[in-house]
């Protein structure tokens, strides 16, 4: 696979390196239209390691840099997450901090060489926004699917807010097979927030909140301990394999 984009791969102590790579379309709903995303999903799904090569000059005289080889570990927001194994075969497990990191410093830095100020920038700034804003609160049917199963409620917090509520997937949205209630909870925004980084899983023994060290001295660590809200409808409760790995992803 090659790429040409603004990111640069982040290379490691130990030799190993980290990449992100934009799907081949623009629409991370989109995603699974255009087939090299489709085997870029089925590589993660099957820990199936790629060859990278980054375009760093366009055509007539277009140059490469080839990176290496690479798990794909992760997928978020329209972006793959891989995974660069060293010259001795070692390869970093994925971990939740620096990967968002990462997407944060990419979009950053796309943000910063956007150009001067315009009216237009506001303009285009808030299409982009209410856009975010839709994809967040996940697919539509997936999100009424949720808020039916959660009574219009937040699984963590109650809040009863249907404007602030969100449908969040346990396991990354992978294509309309993970659009199950079984994969998702209904979330606050806020809330969906910090389970996507990371920092909030669930302890499937008792189904109570795990919260970061991180959020220790803020009013989030007040969660700890707190049980996980179910749907009344026992074939909707969240699936424990799903919340298992993303407590694994999280090292809670």
């Amino acid at each position: 696979m090659q790429d040409l984009s603004h990111h640069e791969p982040e290379v490691h102590a130990d030799g190993t390196w980290t990449y992100l790579y934009f799907q081949e379309n623009m629409d991370p709903l989109d995603r699974d239209s255009a087939y090299t995303n489709v085997g870029l999903v089925e590589c993660m799904n099957e820990r199936v390691p790629v060859g990278v090569m980054r375009q760093v000059k366009e055509k007539p005289n277009p140059r490469y840099q080839i990176l290496g080889v690479a798990l794909v570990t992760r997928w978020q927001d329209g972006y793959f997450f891989l995974e660069g194994f060293s010259p001795n075969g070692l390869a970093q497990e994925p971990s939740p901090r620096p990967q968002i990191e990462m997407l944060m410093q990419s979009q950053q830095k796309v943000a910063e060489e956007d150009g001067s100020f315009s009216p237009k920038d506001i303009t285009d700034g808030r299409e982009r926004i209410l856009a975010s804003i839709v994809r967040r609160r996940g697919q539509p049917e997936f999100r009424r699917m949720l808020l039916g199963a959660y009574d219009g409620k937040c699984a963590i917090t109650g809040c009863d807010a249907e404007d602030a509520l969100e449908a969040a997937h346990i396991i990354p949205y992978l294509g309309v097979e993970t659009n199950r209630a079984t994969n998702g909870l209904l979330l606050r925004a806020d809330i969906h927030i910090l389970f996507d980084m990371g920092l909030i899983a669930v302890d499937t023994s008792n189904m109570t909140l795990l919260v970061s060290p991180d959020l220790e001295r803020t009013e989030y660590n007040l969660l700890a301990g707190e049980h996980l809200r179910f749907p009344k409808n026992p074939n909707l409760v969240p699936n424990i394999e799903a919340l298992n790995e993303h407590r694994s992803w999280t090292g809670l």
